[in-house]
Parts: C-alpha cells; sequence; structure tokens
C-alpha cells in the first residue's frame, strides 16, 4: 500500500518512504484504514504534493501540567477564555476523547481524531487527523492535515515539537504552503494558542482562588501536576 496508490516524493524530502512510516505510525496508534476516517488519510497519503511545516519551542509549563491540560480540552478552553478574553470552545464528539471539535470563533474551526492517548505519568506523542477551515488573511482554506505532536520534558518548562502534514493536489496551494509567507502565519497562529495557553496556565497556578467557570476537580488537579516535576 505505501509504495503503490501513486504516492509521490514531494520535492526537497529527504526520506523518500516518510509517507509510508506516517501511515506506519497511524495504524499503530489506532487507526483502521477500513473505516471513513482511514480512507480519508488514505486519500490525503496519495495526493501527489506535500508539505511539512515542522514547529519547535519550549512552553513554560511543567509537562505533566501540559499533558493534563491537551487531556482535558475542553476545559483548558475556559481556562484560557477567561484569563486571556478569547473565545476558544472544544467539546468531545466520543466518549473515549478521542474525537473533538475545536474554534477559536474567529478564524479557525476543525475536527480532530486523536490516534494516541497520553498517559499521566510522562510526556506523549500526540497524533491528530484535522479536517477544518483556517482563515489567513485574505485567504480561506479547507482541508485535512495531518499532525504530529511531541512534548518531552525540561525543568519547569515542556519542550514541543510540532510536524504539520499537508497534502494536495493543487501545485498553486503546494507553492504556496512551501512559501516563507505561509510558513510564518502558520507558525505565529501556533505559537499565539500555546503561548495563551501557558500565560493561562501559570496564572491559574500561582492563583489560590476558585473560579466558577471551572470546575473545583480540575483546578485541583491541575495545581498537583503543576508541582510535579
Amino acid at each position: 500500500m505505501c509504495s503503490g496508490a501513486g504516492v509521490i516524493v514531494p520535492p526537497g524530502d529527504e526520506d523518500p518512504d516518510y509517507r509510508c512510516a506516517l501511515l506506519v505510525r497511524l495504524v499503530a496508534g489506532g487507526l483502521d484504514t477500513g473505516d471513513d476516517t482511514g480512507r480519508q488519510v488514505l486519500t490525503e497519503l496519495a495526493r501527489p504534493y506535500a508539505t511539512v511545516l515542522e514547529l519547535t519551542g519550549d512552553a513554560l509549563l511543567p509537562a505533566p501540567a501540559l499533558d493534563f491540560l491537551l487531556e482535558e480540552l475542553p476545559d483548558t478552553a475556559r481556562m484560557i477564555n477567561f484569563y486571556k478574553n478569547t473565545r476558544y470552545e472544544v467539546a468531545w464528539l466520543s466518549q473515549d476523547r478521542s474525537r473533538f471539535i475545536a474554534t477559536n470563533n474567529r478564524t479557525m474551526q476543525a475536527t480532530f481524531k486523536r490516534f494516541q492517548t497520553p498517559t499521566a505519568d510522562r510526556a506523549s506523542d500526540y497524533l491528530l487527523f484535522e479536517s477544518g477551515t483556517a482563515r489567513l488573511l485574505f485567504w480561506q482554506l479547507n482541508g485535512n492535515t495531518i499532525v504530529d505532536f511531541h512534548l518531552e520534558p525540561r525543568e519547569r518548562a515542556t519542550r514541543y515539537s510540532i510536524k504539520i502534514h499537508i497534502f494536495t493536489d493543487s501545485p498553486g496551494f503546494h507553492s504556496f504552503f512551501e512559501s516563507g509567507l505561509f510558513r510564518y502565519l502558520a507558525r505565529a497562529i501556533v505559537q499565539g494558542i500555546i503561548g495563551d495557553m501557558v500565560e493561562a496556565a501559570n496564572k491559574l497556578a500561582e492563583s489560590k482562588d476558585a473560579f466558577p467557570v471551572l470546575s473545583p476537580t480540575f483546578i485541583e488537579e491541575f495545581r498537583t501536576r503543576w508541582g510535579q516535576t
């Protein structure tokens, strides 16, 4: 399947088998290539043009606390909104929390399928399939991406590494996705979201107050995780 299906290695890709390796990772994380999401993923992997956008940075938040925030996304969105006056919304679409919908009620809305579930005792890999809409300046983009999100603990901080895989049939869109402008805009959006979360989380950790928009259980567990190293 990986060597066929008309898969073309994107220009500049140093690993000719990277699409196959990505599919292997997704299947290991729980992707069923026979269901609707699996068929969507296979369709994306077979498109002739691919862009891999890589982002790295340090979030000034202990890894256990960041993991917890990514486990409890609806409450995390409410926490950010309380401190940053934003309009993030996240809602689970499945009981096992593997599917959710997220929006900032401004420029982005997407549904996500998560293939790997984080664990509480270590930093985690998050592998997601995203389908949604984004507005960047005067462009409105509709489509699918695969997001590979790795967390690595540092002293009182967490190093994050994100790979965003974008596949397209259009050489024009591919040129745009490869452009410095798109990479700048995408990096600014991702760093802005992470920055909002980290800033709000540290304010919550340093406060002793209770908040009506957040459950006491969420606050207590977050502060416990924040105190871990």
